[in-house]
């Protein structure tokens, strides 16, 4: 049985079947920032004067929801050393992938993303697609997790020109078994 051991760097998981392949995070510097993009957004939206699509009640429900969640997953996903779990899903094309067979060639960064509809998805995709460079270096390659439907990741690698693997996992069953499943608070389904 094959052991793959995971180095996480947020919900972004680095698998290796070999520990000296494991990459430190601090070894990635050069990597874009999520963070700043999110915050360029958020100040082009607010430069755009556009009224919430949420009441004060609906935005207060979720930043409470956000904080119940925090504290409930303080730490989600595998943590770094465990094993990760061996899958096989099928990507935007009908292929199915195995995680195992991918590891013999390299080393997998692994991201599970929810969707190309949340726009923090797909700053996070955008970065990890321009830190392709600094992942071959180490010969890493980049394979995508997603719940959303395969014609719309097909329309996602070919408007974006992705060059990697965008693997469906409709039921969500890979992303229990990397401990990335949460419940929705009843009072934000309402």
């Amino acid at each position: 049985m094959n052991m793959h051991r995971v180095l996480k760097l947020g919900l972004v998981c680095f698998v290796s079947a070999a520990p000296s392949q494991v990459v430190r995070a601090a070894e990635l510097s050069p990597l874009p920032s999520i963070q700043s993009q999110v915050k360029e957004m958020e100040k082009k939206s607010a430069a755009e004067k556009k009224p919430s699509p949420f009441s004060k009640q609906e935005l207060a429900i979720m930043k409470q929801s956000a904080k119940e969640l925090a504290k409930a997953m303080p730490s989600p996903g595998l943590q770094p050393g465990q094993t990760a779990p061996d899958f096989e899903l099928a990507n935007a094309f009908g292929q199915k992938i195995r995680l195992s067979e991918q590891l013999k060639k390299g080393p997998v960064i692994l991201s599970f993303y929810r969707g190309t509809w949340c726009p923090f998805c797909t700053i996070q995709l955008n970065a990890l697609h321009q830190s392709m460079p600094y992942f071959k270096k180490y010969e890493a390659q980049l394979i995508l997790v997603t719940p959303q439907k395969p014609d719309h990741s097909l329309a996602q690698i070919e408007k974006a020109k992705y060059q990697i693997e965008i693997l469906r996992d409709l039921d969500s069953e890979v992303m229990k078994h990397y401990k990335l499943i949460f419940k929705v608070s009843h009072a934000l389904i309402k």
